[in-house]
């Protein structure tokens, strides 16, 4: 996204001043505006130190807090790398509150990860905008499309619009039908993202080319079939609210190997309670470049997800209900080679499970297993006789305590 021609001449400084200190350093606390501004307002953010320019876009971003989305903007990273101007690509909607979040999983040339968040919470004055195309996306909710064509007519734009809306029927139509709940229906959307959609691995340094702003939208999974966690979560979104299920965004932070970096996924309301849901992270990346369905991140708690995901929770409903968890309803799981997980919850199921499958000679058992470990397993396999020999291949995920064992047995 190129050429905006409206700057503001408001200087946004998040930075200590103190020369001494070694560290990527900003405000520590929450800043509000008290002064409503422009709707063309781009805000400057200055750094004391050079950036790594990859973790710069997973890390600031500006939500929507009316409409509970994520703000279309652009990210532009000056030629000494320590100031980053952030871009509304259209105009903010008069009289809307937003939040501009500095995550704190941005990086300096040197390696040094930032010392906390910030976030800058600010108004938009309430003058009307004339803009004919804003008002179509207004009055049909569809206002954050604006990022994907900012250098496109408005016709253009609309064209595009449409045809996603249209795409978005034809999924409906395709995998929701007029019986299912609210559950199995979030559950339907879930695994047609999961199965239709990859992460665009471009936004990684190592990539050559250059991931477009798609990326970051419900159009790059809907019509690309790519795109990275935010594009996850609106896509999610607006899948869910078409087929008639509350589901809003949740912008925070995922926790990997000790590192945070800026994170986007979903809350749904299923029959009157509340659930995260994560669909960029059962959507995982393998080196394989095969696609796995899971649902670890499927209607969990806040003291599920919280293991590896942080957020301010008084900005969001709590979820505390567990009736339609991955566990709970045991959705269906299987195999790189197709086979059905059989869900076994204590060691007594699993001995009857082992016995039943050595009696009839089978030769591979897939188990997904509660709260048992693999020593049980081993135990339970070499104890029996009729076994030569075994091998055991297993994920294991601490989000729901659940194993996954592929046992295979030679008589």
């Amino acid at each position: 996204m190129k050429n905006l021609n409206k700057l503001s001449k408001f200087i946004f400084i998040l930075m200590f001043c103190l020369t001494l200190l070694s560290k990527i350093a900003f405000a520590e606390s929450v800043i509000y505006a008290k002064d409503k501004v422009d709707s063309s307002k781009v805000w400057t953010v200055k750094f004391n130190k050079p950036l790594d320019e990859k973790y710069i876009y997973s890390n600031i971003c500006v939500y929507d807090k009316m409409n509970k989305s994520l703000k279309p903007v652009e990210l532009k990273l000056d030629k000494n790398n320590n100031t980053v101007k952030v871009i509304p690509i259209k105009p903010y909607m008069s009289g809307v509150t937003y939040e501009m979040i500095i995550n704190n999983g941005i990086k300096s040339e040197s390696g040094e990860f930032n010392s906390k968040a910030t976030k800058y919470i600010f108004t938009i004055k309430g003058e009307k905008n004339s803009n004919h195309i804003d008002k179509y996306w207004r009055n049909t909710k569809l206002w954050e499309f604006e990022r994907y064509y900012n250098n496109a007519t408005d016709e253009q734009v609309k064209e595009k619009v449409d045809k996603l809306i249209k795409r978005e029927d034809e999924i409906i139509a395709k995998i929701i039908k007029p019986h299912m709940t609210d559950y199995e229906k979030e559950l339907a959307i879930h695994d047609y993202i999961v199965n239709n959609a990859q992460y665009d691995r471009r936004i990684f340094a190592e990539s050559d080319e250059k991931m477009p702003y798609t990326s970051y939208t419900a159009y790059g999974i809907i019509m690309e079939g790519k795109a990275v966690c935010e594009g996850y979560a609106e896509a999610m979104k607006r899948l869910c609210n078409k087929a008639g299920i509350e589901c809003s965004i949740i912008v925070g932070y995922g926790i990997y190997n000790g590192s945070k970096e800026g994170h986007a996924w979903n809350i749904v309301n299923i029959q009157g309670k509340y659930y995260h849901v994560d669909v960029t992270w059962d959507d995982p990346l393998y080196n394989d470049g095969k696609d796995k369905l899971y649902h670890t991140y499927f209607n969990i708690t806040d003291g599920m997800i919280e293991k590896d995901h942080e957020w301010t929770k008084t900005d969001y409903t709590s979820c505390t209900s567990t009736e339609y968890s991955n566990l709970n309803i045991n959705i269906p799981e299987y195999d790189s080679d197709g086979d059905l997980y059989k869900l076994v919850k204590d060691k007594d199921e699993l001995s009857k499970t082992i016995k039943k499958a050595i009696d009839n000679n089978v030769k591979k058992l897939s188990l997904k297993v509660i709260n048992i470990d693999l020593k049980d397993v081993e135990l339970m396999l070499y104890k029996n006789s009729k076994v030569h020999s075994y091998s055991i291949s297993y994920t294991q995920e601490d989000i729901q305590g659940v194993r996954y064992f592929d046992i295979y047995i030679k008589y």
